[in-house]
C-alpha cells in the first residue's frame, strides 16, 4: 500500500510498495494523506475527515485503509497552509477532494467518514452533494448545522471568542444558517475541560427549521454512531433525530444507528485506547 503526502507547498510521495521505495514530488494543493493499495483492482475510497480538533486524521483513516479500502484523510482547518478557525468554510471545498479521488483509476466510487464535527462535514456532503458520495458514516453526528470555530477559544482557551457569531460553512458564496452555541457565565469565567455544555442546552428551545441538516437528500445508506456519556456534545440524542428525520422519507436512503449508552464522545478504531476525558467507560 503507498502512503502519500499531500500538500500544496512541500508534497512528496513516500511509496511503501516493496518495488518503490523513494520520494517524488506531487503537485496536488490540498493538505491531505492519501492511503492508496497497490494494483490494478479498482477499490471503494473514502473520504476521512477530523473533528474539532482540526488537522489531518490519524487514527481512523489507516484502519480504515487496513480494511481494504483506499483513503484520503484531507485537513480542512488547523493544519500546515490551512486557517486556525473553522469560520465560513465552502462546503465546495471538500467536493474538488472528492472529484479528484473519484479520477484516480484506482477508484470504483467515493464515500465519506467524519467524526464529531467531521460528522457534520460528511452529512452536509451528502445531503448537497447526494450523486456524488455513495455511503455517509457519522461518527457522533448532529442534525443541526452549527456556529464556527474560533481558534483563540479553540485552542487558545479564551472562552471569550467561543462564540465568534458567525457558521462553521458556506455554500455558493452564502453562510449557512447555524445553531449559536450556548456560552455561560461560569464557561467564560473558566474553560472547562467538557464542551457538552455549549450544545445541550439550545436544544431546550425551538430549532430553527433552516439550520437542520437536510439528511433526507442523501442517496445511499446512512451509518451512524452515538454515544450515550458524550460530554462533548448530545450525540446519540443527534443521531436520533437524524433517523428519525430520514425515516420521514418513504423514499429515503437506509438508515443505522449504533447506540452505545456507556461510551464517551470518543469511540476509536480497534487497537487504539480510548480517551476517556469527554465520557465513557472501559
Amino acid at each position: 500500500m503507498a502512503e502519500r503526502w499531500l500538500d500544496g507547498h512541500r508534497s512528496l510521495d513516500r511509496s511503501r510498495q516493496r518495488d518503490n521505495h523513494g520520494y517524488r514530488p506531487l503537485q496536488w494543493w490540498f493538505v491531505g494523506r492519501l492511503y492508496e493499495h497497490a494494483g490494478a483492482r479498482q477499490r471503494p475510497a473514502v473520504l476521512v475527515l477530523t473533528g474539532a480538533s482540526g488537522g489531518i486524521d490519524f487514527q481512523m483513516a489507516p484502519w480504515v485503509a487496513s480494511q481494504g479500502y483506499n483513503v484520503l484523510s484531507r485537513g480542512y482547518f488547523n493544519a500546515p497552509g490551512l486557517p486556525a478557525d473553522l469560520l465560513e468554510l465552502p462546503r465546495e471545498y471538500f467536493v474538488t477532494a472528492i472529484e479528484w479521488l473519484a479520477k484516480r483509476h484506482s477508484t470504483r466510487d467515493v464515500s465519506v467518514l467524519g467524526g464529531s464535527l467531521g460528522a457534520e462535514a460528511a452529512l452536509l456532503i451528502g445531503s448537497y452533494y447526494p450523486d456524488r458520495v455513495r455511503v455517509v458514516v457519522a461518527w457522533m453526528p448532529t442534525h443541526v448545522v452549527w456556529e464556527g470555530i474560533d481558534a483563540r477559544a479553540r485552542f487558545g482557551g479564551d472562552s471569550t471568542f467561543a462564540s465568534p457569531g458567525k457558521s462553521r460553512w458556506s455554500l455558493n458564496g452564502k453562510p449557512l444558517p447555524f445553531v449559536r452555541k450556548f456560552i455561560s457565565a461560569a464557561r467564560l469565567e473558566k474553560l472547562p475541560a467538557a464542551s457538552g455544555d455549549q450544545y445541550a442546552p439550545q436544544f431546550d428551545q425551538p430549532i430553527d427549521p433552516a439550520v437542520v441538516i437536510p439528511v433526507e437528500r442523501i442517496r445511499g445508506p446512512v451509518f451512524l454512531v452515538g454515544a450515550g456519556d458524550d460530554l462533548a456534545s448530545p450525540s446519540l440524542r443527534m443521531g436520533r433525530e437524524v433517523r428519525a428525520r430520514v425515516a420521514r422519507r418513504a423514499k429515503g436512503p437506509e438508515v443505522q444507528l449504533l447506540e452505545y449508552p456507556m461510551a464517551g464522545h470518543t469511540i476509536p478504531p480497534p487497537g487504539i485506547g480510548p480517551n476517556l476525558s469527554l465520557g465513557g467507560t472501559y
